[in-house]
């Protein structure tokens, strides 16, 4: 049995830990999901853009800035961050 689930290349995937570590605005930017609730959509705007800002350092008015990108960052990021906390496990 396979499941369509329509996402784009290094999605994040909604789990727990993204939950509560990505803000809702964030996860439905980067993974270009268009059907967010509409207190979502009202605030998309101001709060990605802020967020992208604060957080990452990003300016939207950049016109060379692929989402894409970002994404692959990120996870790129989220995976260097678990194997240094699998690594301090075991010791």
């Amino acid at each position: 049995m396979n499941i369509q689930l329509d996402l784009k290349e290094n999605a994040l995937l909604p789990n727990r830990k993204y939950l509560f570590t990505y803000p809702d605005s964030f996860r439905i930017w980067i993974n270009e999901y268009p059907r967010a609730s509409e207190y979502i959509r009202k605030n998309f705007d101001y709060f990605i853009k802020h967020y992208l800002n604060t957080k990452f350092g990003i300016d939207m008015r950049d016109t060379n800035f692929k989402t894409a990108h970002l994404r692959k960052v990120l996870i790129d990021q989220e995976k260097m961050n678990f194997r240094l906390q699998n690594e301090s496990n075991k010791h």
